[in-house]
């Protein structure tokens, strides 16, 4: 599955001096500096990823890097859109467990401990169960998994906050979304 991810750099962390860069060079260190901010995260979020352009999305994106002191509200969108994005799926993942056992997470828990073996299912859970408790912690807990679709690299964080909002509108200047083409 392709996923677009969007990695958000805090400028005077990934550059020293960014006046000193033609727009290319900057382009290319932010790029740079997202890209191997995320490297870690090979086969545990992606099994490969396109990093010099937006791979799938790049007639959406045709550069890579977006630069929020260009269109603050564009990128405010950007923004809104991944962290709906992320909202959605706790509640996908929410809405499988509901249908399957209910909400009682004690329930959940006991019955996932019911289970002899990986594929094994009980009178109340299949197989997937603790898969989507899983999704909804990690989202939750701002983990980095394919379908969390961000990364902050800044806070070392998945999870997009209003308040991640609030400063890139409060300084423009300062950030920027890198989106890398991530395949798992």
């Amino acid at each position: 599955m392709h996923a677009l991810h969007k990695i958000l750099v805090y400028i005077p962390e990934a550059v020293s001096d960014p006046k000193n860069y033609t727009r290319q060079e900057l382009i290319n260190e932010i790029r740079l500096y997202a890209e191997m901010n995320t490297d870690d995260f090979y086969l545990t979020v992606f099994d490969q990823r396109t990093t010099e352009t937006a791979g799938r999305w790049e007639n959406l994106y045709p550069v890579n890097v977006l630069f929020a002191k260009d269109d603050v509200a564009k990128f405010l969108q950007e923004l809104t859109i991944t962290k709906e994005l992320q909202h959605q799926e706790i509640q996908q993942n929410l809405l499988y467990l509901k249908e399957m056992i209910g909400t009682d997470l004690e329930e959940i828990i006991l019955e996932i401990e019911k289970l002899k073996r990986k594929s094994d299912r009980t009178e109340k859970i299949d197989s997937m169960a603790d898969y989507f408790l899983y999704q909804i912690a990690a989202l939750l807990n701002g983990t980095y998994i394919l379908n969390s679709y961000f990364y902050n690299v800044a806070d070392c964080t998945a999870r997009l906050y209003q308040d991640d909002l609030t400063e890139v509108e409060n300084a423009p200047d300062d950030w920027a979304l890198v989106l890398f083409d991530c395949h798992n």
